[in-house]
């Protein structure tokens, strides 16, 4: 789903993308990404469009009084799988891991 809305997001012609035993697989014509995802973050695939993402980190914004608290721009993976989130509002670069 987009993040702006919630519509389907089309996938480019020749990607295909597919979700199963906790590895999310992204095949291309220059080649495919393999990566793992924890159970707690899914994504579904439906006639060629991601119809359904589920996510694992929310919560910069107060609906209920209009403001947010950070603005998470960019990640990066690490060589260890952990994410590196940049927040340009809180001037702040979080790490986010898990434990198996």
């Amino acid at each position: 789903m987009s993040r702006i809305g919630k519509h389907p997001v089309a996938l480019p012609q020749g990607v295909t993308v597919q979700v199963a035993n906790a590895t999310l697989t992204a095949k291309g014509k220059i080649g495919a990404l393999t990566i793992p995802i924890e159970a707690d973050v899914t994504a579904k695939v439906e006639d060629g469009k991601v119809v359904d993402v589920q996510p694992f980190l929310e919560g910069f914004l107060d609906v209920r009084a209009n403001s947010a608290w950070g603005r998470p721009v960019d990640v990066q993976v690490m060589p260890d799988g952990a994410l590196l989130v940049s927040d340009d509002k809180a001037n702040a670069i979080y790490r986010i891991s898990w434990r198996r």
